[in-house]
C-alpha cells in the first residue's frame, strides 16, 4: 500500500535533531553537563516555591579557590531538596579527567538513596527562576526514586522545549522555492554543542536554542513583505524564551532585533510589524516583557561582578577566541571530553565556505550586517570575559555567548540561498546535501566520542559499546541507533528538499516572489 503523505523536509529535519538530543539526554551521564548538579538543587528549590533560598557559603574546594569564592558565594543560596535527587560531590569524582569512566556516579549515588530532605547549597542560587520552575517540576515527578530518574525528567524538559524551538526555527526558515537551500544556515548552525546542551538540565540549552529560534524568524522577516505565521512566533517564543533563561538573555534578544532592523531597515521593519497585527505585536511584546521580567530580577536578587580592570587582559581574551570557537563547534561535559580534531576542521570549514559565498554574493546591506554580526559576537564575547567573567576568577566558555553567535551562520545561509542565482554556472548546486552529510557525520562522532569518554574512558577500547563499564539506560547500543538515526534523517531531510526538475517552474515563480529588495 501506497501512502499519500511522506514526512516532509522540516518534520525529517526535526526528527532528526530530536533523536540526537535524545541520545544526548539518557547516554550522557549524570552531572556530565556545565553546572548541573548546582542547576538540579536550583530547580527542585525553584519547584516547591522556593526561588530565592537562604543565604550560603562555600569553603575552599577544589572547584572553588581564593580567587572564586568572593563572586560564588555572592551568588550561593541553599534550598531544602529531596536528597536522594541531588548530587553532593558525586558529580566531581570524575569530572576533569577524562580518562576515567562514569562507574563512580551510580556508587556514590547509592551512599545517598536515604528518603527525606536535605539542605543543598548551589552557585547558582540567585539566578532567575522562570526556566528552573518547569526543570524542577519534572525532575521532582520523575518515575522511580534516586538521581538519575530526576536528572534524566530534568534533561527531557529541557530536550522536549529545545526541539520545539528547533522546529519553530526549521519551520520559519523553510521555503518552497528554495527547498534545501533554506537549511543551509541551519545545518551549520546546529552545532553538536548547541544540541549537547539541549539534552542537558541547564537553562543554558533553552538560551541557545531560543537564540536559534529568534534569530531565524528575525532573519525571516526579511526575506519579503509578508513573512509567515511562524517566522513570528519564532521570534516571540524564541526570543521569550532565550530573555528569560540568563541574565544575558535581554542583552542578546535586543542585539537578535537590531539584526531584524538592518536587514529590513526601519521603515520596512514597522511596516512589517504593522501588518502582522496582533501576531507581530504580541510577538515584540512577550519578548519586552520576558526581558523586563529578567532585568527586574537581577536588579533585585543578582549581585554585580566584582569591579575589577581587566583592560591588560585583552590580548589574553583575544587569544582565547580560537579555542571558543572549537567549544562551540562542541567540547563537552565540564570541558574535558572533545571530538577527534578531523570534526572541528570539518565544521570550520562549512563556516568558512558558506560565510565567503555570503560575502561574495551577498548585496551591500547583507554584506555589511554579516560582517556587523560577526564584529558584535567577537565584541560580546571580549566584553563578557574582561567585564564578566575574568573579575571573578573563572575562565570564558563560548555557551556564554553562542545564542547569539548562532545568529551568523544563520544569517550567512540565507544570503547564500538568496543570491545564489549571481554564481551562475559555478553555482555548487549539491552543497546543501554536502553540508547535511558534513554535519550529519559530526553529529555522530560528537555523540560517540562522549559515550567512549563515559562508558569506558578515552583511553579505553576504541569500539566500546557492548564493553562499557558505564552504560546509560538501555545499553548503548540503543542510543547509538537512535543517534545514528538522527544523523541519518538529516541527510535525508536535505534530499527531501532537493528540488526536482518537475517543480522548476512553480520554484521559479516563487522565488521571484520571496527575493528581497538588494
Amino acid at each position: 500500500m501506497r501512502l499519500r503523505h511522506r514526512p516532509g523536509p522540516v518534520a525529517l529535519l526535526v526528527l532528526g535533531y530530536g533523536l540526537l538530543i535524545l541520545s544526548w539526554t539518557v547516554s550522557n551521564s549524570p552531572g556530565s553537563s556545565p553546572d548541573e548538579p548546582a542547576h538540579l538543587v536550583k530547580a527542585l528549590g525553584a519547584a516547591s516555591g522556593q526561588w530565592t533560598g537562604r543565604e550560603a557559603d562555600y569553603p575552599v574546594t577544589p572547584e572553588f579557590g581564593p580567587p572564586q569564592l568572593p563572586w560564588i558565594n555572592s551568588v550561593t543560596r541553599s534550598f531544602s531538596v529531596p536528597r536522594s535527587s541531588t548530587f553532593g560531590t558525586i558529580a566531581t569524582c570524575n569530572a576533569f579527567r577524562p580518562d576515567e569512566p562514569s562507574t563512580c556516579i551510580p556508587e556514590r549515588a547509592a551512599e545517598r538513596a536515604e528518603s527525606g530532605s536535605s539542605r543543598e547549597k548551589t552557585h547558582v542560587g540567585s539566578y532567575q527562576p522562570a526556566p528552573y520552575v518547569p526543570i524542577g517540576l519534572a525532575a521532582r515527578a520523575a518515575p522511580g526514586t534516586g538521581l538519575a530518574p530526576a536528572v534524566i525528567a530534568g534533561r527531557l524538559t529541557v530536550a522536549l522545549l529545545a526541539i520545539g524551538l528547533l522546529a519553530l526555527a526549521a519551520a520559519s526558515l523553510w521555503s518552497a522555492a528554495w527547498r534545501s537551500w533554506s537549511f543551509l544556515g541551519l545545518f551549520a548552525a546546529v552545532t553538536p554543542m548547541v544540541l549537547f546542551l539541549g539534552g542537558s538540565l541547564s537553562p543554558n540549552g533553552l538560551e541557545v536554542a531560543g537564540g536559534l529560534a529568534m534569530a531565524a524568524g528575525a532573519i525571516r522577516l526579511a526575506r519579503n513583505a509578508s513573512p509567515p505565521r511562524a517566522a513570528w512566533l519564532a521570534l516571540g517564543v524564541g526570543g521569550t524564551v532565550m530573555a528569560l533563561s540568563r541574565s544575558t538573555g535581554p542583552v542578546w534578544a535586543a542585539a537578535i532585533l537590531l539584526l531584524a532592523v538592518c536587514l529590513c531597515g526601519i521603515r520596512a521593519f514597522i511596516s512589517r510589524v504593522r501588518s502582522a497585527g496582533v501576531v507581530g505585536t504580541a510577538s515584540l511584546g512577550t519578548v519586552v516583557v520576558g526581558s523586563a521580567a529578567t532585568l527586574a530580577w537581577d536588579y533585585v536578587f543578582l549581585p554585580s561582578p566584582p569591579r575589577s580592570p581587566q583592560a591588560g587582559r585583552l590580548l589574553e581574551a583575544f587569544a582565547h577566541l580560537p579555542e571558543l570557537l572549537r567549544q562551540s563547534i562542541g567540547v563537552f561535559g565540564w570541558l574535558d571530553t572533545a571530538m577527534p580534531a578531523l570534526a572541528y576542521t570539518v565544521w570550520r570549514v562549512m563556516l568558512i565556505v558558506l560565510i565567503g559565498l555570503a560575502l561574495l554574493v551577498g548585496s551591500r546591506r547583507e554584506r555589511l550586517v554579516l560582517l556587523g554580526a560577526s564584529a558584535v559576537v567577537v565584541a560580546a564575547t571580549l566584553a563578557i570575559a574582561l567585564a564578566a567573567v575574568f573579575p571573578t576568577g573563572f575562565g570564558t566558555q563560548a555557551r556564554y555567548t553562542l545564542p547569539i553567535a548562532v545568529a551568523v551562520p544563520l544569517l550567512a545561509g540565507e544570503i547564500v540561498a538568496r543570491r545564489r542565482q549571481r554564481l551562475g554556472a559555478v553555482l555548487p548546486r549539491r552543497l546543501p546535501i554536502a553540508f547535511a552529510i558534513s554535519a550529519a557525520a559530526v553529529h555522530f562522532l560528537g555523540w560517540y566520542a562522549n559515550g567512549r569518554r563515559h562508558g569506558v574512558g578515552i583511553e579505553g577500547p576504541l569500539l566500546f559499546i557492548g564493553q562499557g563499564e558505564w552504560s546509560p539506560p538501555g545499553g548503548w547500543a540503543v542510543w547509538a541507533l537512535v543517534a545514528l538515526t538522527g544523523s541519518a534523517l538529516i541527510i535525508v531531510s536535505s534530499a527531501a528538499g532537493a528540488s526536482s526538475r518537475r517543480r522548476r517552474p512553480r520554484a521559479l515563480a516563487a522565488r521571484t516572489a520571496e527575493g528581497g529588495a538588494e
